[in-house]
């Protein structure tokens, strides 16, 4: 199964992402500013990275943060675009 990154990993949107990769056997690493939900608190498959998305200005710091991700899904609302981000996964 592959590792996906979310971003917005406890919203409304990206909360209903989480729970159908997991429940699909995929690991997930979530970005999130929040509190977790006791759903994902202690879920084997769930690695949780809280930060505030626009925080995080490096190409390289997203690299890091990304780790082995295959893909990264976008489920933050609003806010400043992550260009950075986007420069990473290339």
């Amino acid at each position: 199964m592959a590792n996906f990154f979310v971003t917005g990993a406890t919203g409304f949107i990206g909360r209903q992402v989480v729970a159908a990769l997991l429940e699909r056997r995929h690991s997930v690493t979530g970005l999130h500013r929040g509190p977790l939900p006791p759903s994902l608190a202690g879920h084997p498959r769930f690695t949780s990275h809280r930060a505030n998305l626009a925080k995080i200005q490096s190409v390289e710091k997203w690299r890091d943060v990304l780790g082995d991700a295959k893909a990264v899904i976008n489920c933050v609302e609003s806010g400043p675009t992550p260009t950075a981000l986007f420069d990473a996964c290339t």
